[in-house]
């Protein structure tokens, strides 16, 4: 299973890399793009001033950078930790077979995106 995902994935640039690439690139920035088109059009259909719009998206822009930037500080404060476990969880990822941890990174995706989706239409 390993060498046929491996062949998969191109070794070299080439015009086929580069479409892999943006159609990956595609699925994952589309899903995380949702609210803000949703927000756009809420906010397109309520009327809102555009002042109004634009610094409601700066204030959503900042709260969804916020984890993030949190999450650079614990790194930094606690990074020995954070590396020993992350290390922990590597080795025991290699030990698995390739065909469950695509599994299971495919079911995450899966439930996270039917999460976001159902947020989105609600």
């Amino acid at each position: 299973m390993e060498s046929r995902f491996l062949e998969w994935l191109p070794t070299q640039v080439s015009i086929r890399a580069m479409i892999i690439l943006g159609i990956i690139v595609f699925a994952i920035e589309f899903t995380t793009a949702l609210p803000y088109f949703y927000s756009i059009l809420l906010m397109d259909g309520l009327a809102f001033h555009t002042g109004l719009s634009i610094g409601i998206l700066l204030g959503y822009n900042a709260i969804m950078v916020l984890p993030s930037i949190l999450l650079l500080i614990v790194f930094i404060l606690c990074k020995n930790w954070i590396m020993n476990q992350l290390e922990q969880l590597r080795s025991k990822l290699v030990k698995a077979p390739l065909s469950s941890v695509l599994v299971g990174v495919a079911v995450i995706g899966a439930i996270l995106f039917n999460i976001g989706i159902r947020g989105v239409l609600s």
